[in-house]
């Protein structure tokens, strides 16, 4: 048994010339537009509901869990190649470039990972510096509850 394919000969309708052309009655008009525009109102307000709520919470969400930060950060550039002789120009710019080295050090010791992480060593809580700070906070926090 063999199928055939059939063909369907119907007329296709073609779109009405923009200049001229009698109407045929299948064009959408703005009354047509505005019709089912009203009949889905609802459908289009709920939605738009949807998305904005959708939006606003996601944008929340975005801010709860992945918050925006500043950062900084310090890039220390030292050179490889051995200096020949240096003239008196050459050793100030190598004596600033020696205090900005040492600025850099003690930026990065005053940096607030550091400092937990040294305060955390048992050797610094052992020393006189750490008791006196530790008798000045309590006095701040018991001056505070008065």
């Amino acid at each position: 048994m063999t199928t055939l394919p059939s063909v369907s000969q119907g007329r296709l309708s073609q779109p009405a010339a923009a200049g001229g052309g009698e109407f045929d009655g299948t064009s959408l008009t703005p009354a047509d537009v505005l019709s089912k525009l009203r009949r889905r109102t609802v459908l289009i307000i709920v939605l738009s509901v949807l998305f904005s709520a959708l939006a606003v919470g996601a944008y929340f969400a975005w801010l709860r869990f992945f918050p925006g930060y500043r950062s900084e950060c310090l890039i220390e550039c030292v050179s490889n190649i051995p200096d020949p002789g240096l003239t008196v120009e050459q050793e100030r710019l190598r004596q600033e470039e020696h205090e900005r080295f040492v600025l850099t050090q003690a930026l990065l010791l005053k940096s607030p990972n550091i400092l937990n992480s040294a305060l955390k060593v048992q050797a610094v809580r052992e020393t006189q510096w750490w008791k006196r700070i530790q008798g000045w906070i309590s006095k701040e926090e018991n001056q505070h509850l008065i």
